[in-house]
């Protein structure tokens, strides 16, 4: 299992190396303060090992080739850049705060809740935290079931 300092390690490489253009290097710097952004790619690069590990003839490629290839490709990752609160969370995905919270504490009182709203990131003072990428996964989520 890819740990974050080994991520950590990774984009420091790649911060240090000549071989990208600024532009990409100028990314891996921002990446590497950014633990949503590590976890993303410590997870994303577990799968593909397990995933290219069934395949004999192909030799699995490097942590830092894995994080170039998403540096290449950032988009890839979602946007991680932006942590939302109930708010925004309710306001990306077109409801009022009340629906979101009466939904999300029905959740977490082990009630269903169809589609189920994503666990949140990180609960700071009681208040849950998500990435806007979540928010907006789970729009597209809701706009699939209406149909």
């Amino acid at each position: 299992m890819t740990k974050l300092n080994d991520v950590t390690l990774a984009l420091s490489q790649i911060s240090d190396e000549n071989e990208l253009s600024p532009e990409l290097i100028e990314i891996a710097t921002k990446w590497l303060h950014n633990d949503l952004v590590k976890m993303e790619l410590a997870l994303a690069y577990d799968d593909w090992i397990k995933e290219t590990s069934k395949f004999d003839d192909e030799p699995p490629q490097s942590l830092v080739g894995h994080i170039t290839y998403y540096l290449e490709h950032p988009f890839l990752l979602g946007d991680y850049s932006t942590i939302v609160g109930l708010n925004e969370f309710a306001e990306i995905i077109g409801w009022d705060k009340a629906r979101l919270s009466t939904k999300y504490s029905r959740q977490r009182e082990g009630k269903k809740v169809r589609p189920r709203i994503p666990e949140p990131i990180q609960i700071l003072a009681s208040t849950p935290l998500w990435t806007k990428a979540q928010a907006s996964k789970y729009r597209e989520i809701l706009e699939s079931t209406e149909k």
